[in-house]
């Protein structure tokens, strides 16, 4: 792609689909529906969840803003 505009566009979807997957599959393991190592604690898809809610919501505005353009 040689548009900027493109892939920031691009970059953003992907991150926004990246938490939001993130955030199902902690889901999914906090419901005992997906498979998850016994070496780690069931805790720790808390805090993946809560990474997978900043990645969906919040990191794509900040990277919005970022790459805002000047007029």
């Amino acid at each position: 792609m040689s548009d900027p505009a493109a892939s920031r566009f691009l970059a953003i979807q992907m991150v926004r689909i990246a938490g939001v997957s993130l955030t199902v599959y902690a889901l999914l393991v906090l419901r005992s529906r997906a498979p998850w190592p016994a070496s780690v604690p069931v805790w720790f898809a808390a805090i993946l969840l809560l990474t997978g809610l900043l990645g969906a919501f919040i990191a794509p505005q900040l990277l919005a803003r970022r790459w805002r353009s000047n007029p």
